[in-house]
Protein backbone atom coordinates (compact mmCIF):
# COMPACT_ATOMS: atom_id res chain seq x y z
CA UNK A 1 0.00 0.00 0.00
CA UNK A 2 1.11 3.40 -0.97
CA UNK A 3 2.80 5.16 2.20
CA UNK A 4 3.30 2.08 4.46
CA UNK A 5 6.63 1.48 5.55
CA UNK A 6 9.16 -0.78 3.79
CA UNK A 7 8.82 -3.75 5.78
CA UNK A 8 11.37 -6.80 6.40
CA UNK A 9 10.09 -9.56 8.12
CA UNK A 10 13.15 -11.81 8.82
CA UNK A 11 12.03 -15.39 10.44
CA UNK A 12 13.77 -18.31 11.88
CA UNK A 13 13.62 -21.50 12.95
CA UNK A 14 11.09 -20.18 16.10
CA UNK A 15 8.58 -18.77 13.65
CA UNK A 16 7.80 -22.09 11.98
CA UNK A 17 7.79 -23.76 15.56
CA UNK A 18 4.68 -20.92 16.76
CA UNK A 19 3.23 -21.70 13.14
CA UNK A 20 2.49 -25.12 13.53
CA UNK A 21 1.57 -25.14 17.13
CA UNK A 22 4.86 -26.57 17.82
CA UNK A 23 4.98 -29.68 15.78
CA UNK A 24 8.10 -28.07 13.78
CA UNK A 25 11.55 -28.68 14.76
CA UNK A 26 14.01 -26.87 16.67
CA UNK A 27 18.05 -27.25 16.25
CA UNK A 28 17.91 -29.33 19.92
CA UNK A 29 15.79 -32.45 19.84
CA UNK A 30 15.87 -32.03 16.00
CA UNK A 31 16.38 -36.06 15.36
CA UNK A 32 13.31 -36.79 17.83
CA UNK A 33 11.09 -39.83 16.32
CA UNK A 34 14.00 -40.71 13.76
CA UNK A 35 13.34 -44.57 12.50
CA UNK A 36 16.06 -47.05 13.43
CA UNK A 37 14.92 -49.05 10.38
CA UNK A 38 14.70 -46.30 7.93
CA UNK A 39 17.64 -44.48 8.77
CA UNK A 40 20.25 -47.37 10.52
CA UNK A 41 23.80 -45.74 9.91
CA UNK A 42 22.30 -42.23 11.15
CA UNK A 43 20.73 -43.74 14.42
CA UNK A 44 24.50 -45.12 15.31
CA UNK A 45 25.82 -42.26 14.20
CA UNK A 46 23.93 -40.27 16.61
CA UNK A 47 24.04 -42.61 19.50
CA UNK A 48 27.92 -43.23 19.25
CA UNK A 49 28.98 -39.74 18.95
CA UNK A 50 25.85 -37.31 20.88
CA UNK A 51 25.00 -40.18 23.26
CA UNK A 52 21.18 -39.76 22.54
CA UNK A 53 19.00 -39.80 19.10
CA UNK A 54 15.94 -37.79 20.77
CA UNK A 55 18.57 -34.68 22.36
CA UNK A 56 21.01 -34.87 19.99
CA UNK A 57 21.26 -30.73 18.76
CA UNK A 58 21.24 -30.52 14.53
CA UNK A 59 23.62 -28.31 14.15
CA UNK A 60 26.34 -29.88 17.31
CA UNK A 61 25.65 -33.35 14.70
CA UNK A 62 26.56 -31.12 11.26
CA UNK A 63 29.35 -29.27 12.86
CA UNK A 64 30.78 -32.85 14.47
CA UNK A 65 30.92 -34.23 11.11
CA UNK A 66 32.75 -31.49 9.43
CA UNK A 67 35.49 -31.41 12.22
CA UNK A 68 35.65 -35.68 12.68
CA UNK A 69 35.81 -36.38 8.64
CA UNK A 70 39.04 -34.79 8.37
CA UNK A 71 41.09 -35.16 11.61
CA UNK A 72 44.56 -37.31 11.51
CA UNK A 73 43.79 -40.05 13.97
CA UNK A 74 40.60 -42.09 14.94
CA UNK A 75 40.49 -41.86 18.95
CA UNK A 76 37.23 -41.84 19.79
CA UNK A 77 34.17 -44.28 19.26
CA UNK A 78 32.74 -41.86 17.40
CA UNK A 79 35.73 -40.99 15.04
CA UNK A 80 36.77 -45.05 14.39
CA UNK A 81 32.55 -45.26 13.61
CA UNK A 82 33.43 -42.96 10.63
CA UNK A 83 36.36 -44.89 9.61
CA UNK A 84 33.50 -47.35 7.73
CA UNK A 85 31.09 -44.29 7.19
CA UNK A 86 32.33 -41.14 6.18
CA UNK A 87 30.06 -38.07 6.42
CA UNK A 88 28.97 -36.98 3.01
CA UNK A 89 26.55 -40.33 3.25
CA UNK A 90 25.48 -39.11 6.84
CA UNK A 91 24.65 -36.03 5.70
CA UNK A 92 22.74 -37.51 2.85
CA UNK A 93 20.50 -39.18 5.53
CA UNK A 94 20.20 -35.82 7.14
CA UNK A 95 18.68 -34.03 4.15
CA UNK A 96 16.32 -37.13 3.78
CA UNK A 97 15.35 -37.23 7.65
CA UNK A 98 15.27 -33.27 6.88
CA UNK A 99 13.07 -33.49 3.91
CA UNK A 100 10.88 -36.07 5.53
CA UNK A 101 10.53 -34.46 8.96
CA UNK A 102 9.58 -31.01 7.26
CA UNK A 103 7.12 -31.96 4.39
CA UNK A 104 4.89 -32.95 6.81
CA UNK A 105 4.22 -29.93 8.66
CA UNK A 106 1.31 -28.04 8.29
CA UNK A 107 -0.27 -24.86 9.20
CA UNK A 108 -4.30 -23.50 10.20
CA UNK A 109 -5.68 -20.42 9.23
CA UNK A 110 -6.60 -20.26 13.02
CA UNK A 111 -3.57 -19.89 14.12
CA UNK A 112 -2.33 -16.26 14.66
CA UNK A 113 1.14 -16.12 13.41
CA UNK A 114 -0.39 -16.95 9.60
CA UNK A 115 -2.36 -13.68 10.32
CA UNK A 116 0.67 -12.14 10.42
CA UNK A 117 2.22 -12.78 6.77
CA UNK A 118 -2.01 -12.19 5.70
CA UNK A 119 -0.63 -8.60 6.52
CA UNK A 120 2.27 -8.84 4.16
CA UNK A 121 1.63 -6.41 1.17
CA UNK A 122 3.79 -5.17 -1.72
CA UNK A 123 5.94 -3.21 0.29
CA UNK A 124 7.31 -6.05 2.50
CA UNK A 125 10.08 -8.65 1.96
CA UNK A 126 9.78 -12.04 3.82
CA UNK A 127 13.11 -13.39 4.36
CA UNK A 128 13.69 -17.01 5.86
CA UNK A 129 16.45 -19.23 6.63
CA UNK A 130 13.60 -22.00 7.17
CA UNK A 131 13.47 -25.31 4.79
CA UNK A 132 10.04 -25.80 5.10
CA UNK A 133 7.46 -24.34 2.50
CA UNK A 134 5.31 -23.11 4.60
CA UNK A 135 5.32 -19.09 4.26
CA UNK A 136 5.21 -19.92 0.62
CA UNK A 137 1.75 -21.90 0.85
CA UNK A 138 0.67 -18.45 3.19
CA UNK A 139 1.89 -15.68 0.83
CA UNK A 140 0.75 -17.84 -2.14
CA UNK A 141 -3.40 -17.85 -0.68
CA UNK A 142 -3.21 -13.74 -0.13
CA UNK A 143 -6.54 -12.29 -1.34
CA UNK A 144 -5.65 -10.51 -5.28
CA UNK A 145 -2.59 -11.75 -6.22
CA UNK A 146 -1.28 -12.33 -9.28
CA UNK A 147 0.93 -16.06 -10.03
CA UNK A 148 3.45 -16.28 -12.72
CA UNK A 149 4.96 -14.00 -14.75
CA UNK A 150 7.29 -11.37 -14.70
CA UNK A 151 4.46 -8.61 -13.29
CA UNK A 152 3.47 -11.48 -10.92
CA UNK A 153 2.56 -10.35 -7.38
CA UNK A 154 2.86 -13.45 -5.74
CA UNK A 155 5.54 -13.65 -3.07
CA UNK A 156 6.82 -17.40 -3.92
CA UNK A 157 6.23 -16.32 -8.11
CA UNK A 158 8.45 -13.47 -7.41
CA UNK A 159 11.52 -15.80 -5.27
CA UNK A 160 11.18 -17.67 -8.40
CA UNK A 161 11.50 -15.03 -11.12
CA UNK A 162 14.78 -14.01 -8.72
CA UNK A 163 16.38 -17.39 -9.23
CA UNK A 164 15.77 -17.44 -12.72
CA UNK A 165 15.90 -14.06 -14.14
CA UNK A 166 18.42 -12.67 -11.77
CA UNK A 167 20.96 -15.20 -11.50
CA UNK A 168 23.72 -13.01 -13.22
CA UNK A 169 22.60 -9.62 -12.89
CA UNK A 170 23.73 -7.02 -10.53
CA UNK A 171 19.87 -6.29 -9.00
CA UNK A 172 21.28 -2.89 -7.59
CA UNK A 173 21.88 -1.80 -11.05
CA UNK A 174 18.31 -2.44 -11.98
CA UNK A 175 15.28 0.19 -12.01
CA UNK A 176 13.12 -2.54 -10.92
CA UNK A 177 12.78 -3.29 -6.84
CA UNK A 178 11.82 -7.42 -7.65
CA UNK A 179 12.99 -8.13 -3.72
CA UNK A 180 9.98 -5.68 -2.77
CA UNK A 181 6.51 -8.39 -2.58
CA UNK A 182 9.28 -10.96 -2.59
CA UNK A 183 9.68 -14.76 -0.35
CA UNK A 184 13.89 -14.57 0.01
CA UNK A 185 14.99 -18.26 1.50
CA UNK A 186 18.88 -17.82 2.43
CA UNK A 187 19.17 -21.96 3.00
CA UNK A 188 17.80 -23.47 0.78
CA UNK A 189 13.97 -25.44 0.76
CA UNK A 190 12.98 -28.59 0.90
CA UNK A 191 11.03 -27.85 -2.40
CA UNK A 192 14.44 -26.68 -4.54
CA UNK A 193 16.36 -29.26 -6.39
CA UNK A 194 19.25 -29.25 -8.56
CA UNK A 195 20.28 -31.69 -11.76
CA UNK A 196 22.68 -34.88 -10.01
CA UNK A 197 24.53 -35.43 -13.43
CA UNK A 198 28.02 -34.56 -13.73
CA UNK A 199 27.20 -34.77 -17.40
CA UNK A 200 24.13 -32.26 -18.00
CA UNK A 201 25.04 -29.70 -20.27
CA UNK A 202 23.30 -27.44 -17.47
CA UNK A 203 26.83 -27.18 -15.91
CA UNK A 204 26.17 -24.09 -13.82
CA UNK A 205 23.96 -26.31 -11.90
CA UNK A 206 20.63 -23.94 -12.00
CA UNK A 207 18.14 -24.14 -9.16
CA UNK A 208 15.37 -26.05 -10.42
CA UNK A 209 11.97 -25.12 -8.54
CA UNK A 210 8.29 -24.98 -9.20
CA UNK A 211 4.80 -23.18 -8.70
CA UNK A 212 3.21 -25.85 -6.45
CA UNK A 213 6.32 -26.22 -4.23
CA UNK A 214 6.40 -30.23 -5.12
CA UNK A 215 9.34 -32.30 -3.15
CA UNK A 216 10.42 -35.48 -3.53
CA UNK A 217 12.77 -37.28 -5.41
CA UNK A 218 10.53 -37.66 -8.36
CA UNK A 219 11.68 -34.52 -10.01
CA UNK A 220 13.90 -34.45 -13.32
CA UNK A 221 16.08 -32.17 -14.19
CA UNK A 222 14.11 -30.32 -17.19
CA UNK A 223 17.47 -30.48 -19.58
CA UNK A 224 18.98 -33.88 -19.41
CA UNK A 225 16.29 -35.82 -17.67
CA UNK A 226 18.16 -37.13 -14.64
CA UNK A 227 17.41 -37.34 -11.04
CA UNK A 228 17.47 -34.45 -9.22
CA UNK A 229 19.17 -34.09 -5.27
CA UNK A 230 18.11 -31.19 -2.72
CA UNK A 231 19.33 -28.06 -2.26
CA UNK A 232 19.63 -27.37 1.40
CA UNK A 233 22.45 -25.63 3.29
CA UNK A 234 22.58 -27.38 6.22
CA UNK A 235 23.38 -25.46 10.06
CA UNK A 236 27.50 -25.28 9.57
CA UNK A 237 30.03 -22.05 9.92
CA UNK A 238 30.81 -22.88 6.53
CA UNK A 239 28.08 -23.18 4.13
CA UNK A 240 29.20 -23.93 0.35
CA UNK A 241 27.27 -21.14 -1.09
CA UNK A 242 29.48 -21.00 -4.26
CA UNK A 243 27.77 -24.56 -5.00
CA UNK A 244 24.88 -23.06 -6.13
CA UNK A 245 25.38 -19.62 -8.21
CA UNK A 246 21.51 -18.76 -7.98
CA UNK A 247 21.43 -18.72 -4.11
CA UNK A 248 23.28 -15.28 -4.86
CA UNK A 249 20.01 -13.32 -5.92
CA UNK A 250 18.45 -14.21 -2.91
CA UNK A 251 21.52 -13.00 -0.65
CA UNK A 252 21.91 -9.95 -3.14
CA UNK A 253 17.97 -9.24 -2.65
CA UNK A 254 17.81 -9.83 1.20
CA UNK A 255 20.77 -7.50 1.67
CA UNK A 256 18.83 -4.78 -0.69
CA UNK A 257 15.36 -5.09 1.45
CA UNK A 258 17.53 -4.90 4.45
CA UNK A 259 19.48 -1.69 3.38
CA UNK A 260 15.91 0.12 2.45
CA UNK A 261 14.31 -1.00 5.67
CA UNK A 262 12.36 1.04 7.71
CA UNK A 263 10.47 -1.76 9.91
CA UNK A 264 12.12 -4.34 10.50
CA UNK A 265 10.34 -7.70 12.11
CA UNK A 266 12.65 -10.32 13.58
CA UNK A 267 10.51 -13.69 14.53
CA UNK A 268 12.14 -16.75 15.81
CA UNK A 269 16.05 -16.28 14.68
CA UNK A 270 18.77 -16.05 17.71
CA UNK A 271 21.72 -14.57 15.30
CA UNK A 272 24.06 -17.29 16.52
CA UNK A 273 27.70 -16.65 16.68
CA UNK A 274 27.88 -19.42 14.19
CA UNK A 275 26.23 -17.80 11.74
CA UNK A 276 28.84 -14.88 10.90
CA UNK A 277 27.48 -14.54 7.23
CA UNK A 278 24.12 -13.99 8.37
CA UNK A 279 25.24 -11.15 11.32
CA UNK A 280 27.36 -9.63 8.45
CA UNK A 281 24.60 -9.13 6.29
CA UNK A 282 22.62 -7.54 9.02
CA UNK A 283 25.81 -5.25 10.42
CA UNK A 284 26.41 -4.34 6.48
CA UNK A 285 23.22 -3.85 5.16
CA UNK A 286 21.40 -1.85 7.85
CA UNK A 287 24.15 1.27 8.26
CA UNK A 288 21.72 2.61 5.67
CA UNK A 289 20.24 4.31 9.00
CA UNK A 290 16.45 4.23 7.01
CA UNK A 291 15.59 1.30 9.93
CA UNK A 292 13.17 3.34 12.43
CA UNK A 293 11.20 0.70 14.51
CA UNK A 294 12.47 -2.97 15.34
CA UNK A 295 9.90 -5.78 16.40
CA UNK A 296 11.15 -8.77 18.19
CA UNK A 297 9.05 -11.36 18.10
CA UNK A 298 10.77 -14.46 20.81
CA UNK A 299 10.19 -16.95 23.90
CA UNK A 300 13.46 -13.93 24.82
CA UNK A 301 13.42 -10.93 23.27
CA UNK A 302 15.49 -9.35 25.42
CA UNK A 303 18.49 -11.54 24.61
CA UNK A 304 17.34 -10.93 20.37
CA UNK A 305 17.46 -7.22 21.38
CA UNK A 306 21.12 -7.36 23.08
CA UNK A 307 22.41 -9.43 20.15
CA UNK A 308 20.46 -6.94 17.14
CA UNK A 309 21.70 -3.92 18.51
CA UNK A 310 25.38 -5.06 18.68
CA UNK A 311 24.80 -5.19 14.76
CA UNK A 312 23.57 -1.92 14.34
CA UNK A 313 25.17 1.58 14.16
CA UNK A 314 25.54 3.22 16.55
CA UNK A 315 23.53 6.87 16.80
CA UNK A 316 20.16 5.53 15.19
CA UNK A 317 17.11 6.28 16.82
CA UNK A 318 15.81 3.13 17.08
CA UNK A 319 12.27 2.52 18.59
CA UNK A 320 12.11 -1.17 19.81
CA UNK A 321 8.90 -3.10 20.05
CA UNK A 322 9.38 -7.06 21.94
CA UNK A 323 6.51 -9.58 22.43
CA UNK A 324 7.34 -12.43 24.17
CA UNK A 325 5.84 -15.69 22.80
CA UNK A 326 4.03 -18.47 25.06
CA UNK A 327 6.14 -21.64 25.50
CA UNK A 328 2.63 -23.61 24.58
CA UNK A 329 2.07 -22.03 21.68
CA UNK A 330 -0.81 -20.52 22.92
CA UNK A 331 -2.68 -16.91 21.25
CA UNK A 332 -0.73 -14.46 23.22
CA UNK A 333 -2.60 -11.90 25.22
CA UNK A 334 -1.31 -9.02 23.43
CA UNK A 335 -2.03 -10.35 20.44
CA UNK A 336 -4.10 -8.60 17.66
CA UNK A 337 -3.84 -9.04 13.72
CA UNK A 338 -2.20 -5.62 13.29
CA UNK A 339 0.55 -5.55 16.13
CA UNK A 340 3.07 -4.57 13.87
CA UNK A 341 1.47 -0.91 13.52
CA UNK A 342 0.74 -1.12 17.60
CA UNK A 343 2.91 -0.27 20.46
CA UNK A 344 4.56 -2.95 22.49
CA UNK A 345 3.83 -3.69 25.84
Amino acid sequence: MKGDPRTVLFAGAGFTCCLTDGAAPLMPGFFKGLSKEHFPRLSSFLANAHGSIETANLQDVICSLEQLRDIPYRPTAAARFLGDIQANPLLEDITRFTIDRLSVLDWSDNNWVSHLLWNADQNWTVITTNYDTLAEQILSNIAGIKHCGLDATCFHCRMRNLLSTYRYCDLESRNRTPWRGSLLKLHGSIAWRQCASERCRLKDKRIITNSRCEMGDKIYCEHCCSPTIPVIFHPTPVKKYSTHPDIKAMWEAAGLALEEAEELIIFGFSFPQSDSVIRSLFRESLKTGTLKKIHIFDLDPPAIHAKIACLLPTGLNIKYHLWRTPRDFSVPTWWKPKIVTAEAR
